[in-house]
């Protein structure tokens, strides 16, 4: 099988028997919203204020802002950070791109390392000694928690950051619900990031949020997401720079109504994740469950041919390695570069039945042979 397209890769279109994920939607949230979409201002701020505010106290963080994706999160994130033009970040090689491209719209310059065989997240190591050969030379550093991973490795390397005096970004997009040592992830480091697209937990479609620590960066945040402050209405004051990044109040109300069920939630991602691990599936356990995200496959390509045939959908290259896409640097990440080349994604909707297992299991064994 020679993949030559980008549709061949995706797989997006067609009639499947299991798809790689339908968004998991209660009854009672859809009724909640009906209500009220009828009963309150469609552009009511009190709706994303109420859900940012319940979104710290899950998360155990002073404050969030909630926006109109992960990418946004990001982006204004690093501005409050006071990262800007000319500047460097280090992040890893493989996974989501969000961070790289924001670095690229900021003209920040981007060096992507290597990742760890264990848990496919930013190596350490590598970076503590990137950071000792170019000491002063780069200015924060971006942590992805891949596959949700939340553990004493992310510690290490945000202690690898506080000795070398640099900002710490945590990019937690796939990693609602996820703790380590008694916290939440996105709040190790200096600021942090939540997804709530697509096939995240908790979805929206779109939107994303900043976990903030202090203040002060959340004044920033803030005022950046949506047009620089709004401090004295009915009269407009805004009094500082800022575009609007912001989520939709029935964007931020739906996702309220999740939070609420996210428990519910979490224990059916992990029954899914159970009923591949009975059926005999090698998964990577990224901490607290074995990753439904990420699957290493011998022969990656079969697999896809085998998934089409049973009408089950996989996705492969979701991750693909960052130096290929934004920059020349001559840096060598092996364990990266295999990854690209070998995970696959799969079906990972939070209802899927035995049936659906059983078909994907069929397609992975068929693949493999």
């Amino acid at each position: 099988m020679k993949l030559n397209e980008p549709a061949d890769i995706w797989r997006l279109k067609g009639t499947w028997n299991v798809r790689l994920y339908n968004p998991y939607i209660k009854e009672s949230w859809i009724n909640e919203l009906g209500v009220m979409l009828k009963s309150t201002p469609i552009s009511n701020f009190a709706l994303r204020q109420d859900f940012e505010r319940q979104l710290a106290s899950y998360c155990g963080c002073e404050y969030t802002v909630a926006v109109n994706s992960g990418t946004s999160a990001i982006l204004i994130g690093m501005i409050a950070m006071g990262l800007k033009q000319g500047d460097t970040v280090i992040g890893p090689n493989y996974g989501q791109i969000a961070w790289a491209n924001a670095c690229r719209f900021l003209g920040i310059n981007v060096i992507a390392l290597d990742v760890r065989e264990d848990n496919f997240c930013l190596n350490e190591n590598l970076v503590d000694a990137y950071l000792t050969l170019h000491s002063g030379k780069v200015q924060a550093v971006c942590y992805i928690n891949q596959g949700g991973y939340t553990g004493s490795q992310l510690e290490d390397c945000v202690d690898v950051c506080k000795k070398h005096n640099v900002i710490f970004l945590e990019d937690s997009c796939n990693a609602i619900g996820q703790w380590y040592n008694e916290k939440h992830a996105g709040t190790f480091g200096d600021i942090g990031f939540i997804s709530f697209g697509v096939p995240k937990l908790l979805t929206c479609g779109e939107g994303g949020a900043i976990l903030i620590k202090d203040e002060a960066t959340y004044k920033i945040c803030d005022d950046i997401a949506y047009q620089g402050g709004w401090y004295a209405p009915p009269m407009h004051s805004r009094l500082n720079l800022g575009i609007n990044f912001v989520m939709p109040a029935h964007n931020a109300y739906f996702l309220s109504k999740q939070l609420e069920d996210i428990n519910e939630l979490l224990e059916m991602r992990d029954n899914v994740s159970a009923m591949y691990s009975f059926g005999g599936l090698n998964l990577r356990r990224f901490h607290q469950a074995p990753s439904i995200y990420e699957y290493y496959s011998k022969q990656p390509l079969k697999v896809l041919q085998k998934g089409s045939s049973l009408k089950t959908q996989f996705l492969l290259k979701s991750y693909a390695t960052i130096n290929k896409w934004v920059n020349d640097l001559n840096i060598p990440t092996p364990v990266s570069i295999d990854l690209e080349e070998h995970i696959l994604t799969l079906p990972a909707s939070l209802d899927l039945d035995q049936n659906s297992i059983d078909m994907v299991l069929a397609a992975i064994k068929l693949g493999e042979l």
